[in-house]
């Protein structure tokens, strides 16, 4: 067994830990919001939106093929509108930001980030496993 070297060292150790303790319960929290985000967007183009606009062809829901066509000019329009900087991946932005702005990033990009994302995959975009879901519903 190790000892520890002071009461300092010790301290810090307790900061840490409570730091980790802290960013693990807040990115568990935030994945399960993320998940009820994601079931409510689902719920609201295939359960709301989906038998509105639904017609058959050659036995399979044609209709189905507008909801991930919806949700993306939904998704366009808030990007281009709210912040620019929410498209793409997400790691080559944070690595301009650190290049040319210090690390800085506008705390709505994170939030709209989430937004955009729930409402891509919930709209049974290729972006996720909810595709299965929609291939599924789709009897494919």
């Amino acid at each position: 067994m190790v000892a520890l070297k002071s009461p300092e060292y010790t301290k810090r150790l307790t900061v840490l830990d409570a730091l980790g303790a802290l960013v693990g319960l807040a990115g568990g929290l935030g994945a399960i919001i993320f998940r009820q985000m994601v079931s409510l967007n689902n719920k609201i183009f295939f359960d709301t939106l989906l038998p509105l606009i639904s017609f058959e062809i050659a036995g399979y829901n044609a209709g189905m093929i507008f909801l991930p066509a919806l949700g993306g000019l939904i998704v366009g329009s808030i990007v281009m509108k709210y912040a620019p900087e929410t498209k793409g991946h997400g790691a080559p932005e944070v690595m301009e930001a650190v290049a040319l702005r210090g690390g800085r990033i506008r705390k709505r990009v994170a939030f709209m980030k989430i937004i955009v994302s729930s409402i891509t995959i919930g709209s049974g975009s290729s972006a996720g496993r909810r595709f299965g879901r929609l291939a599924a519903r789709a009897g494919i």
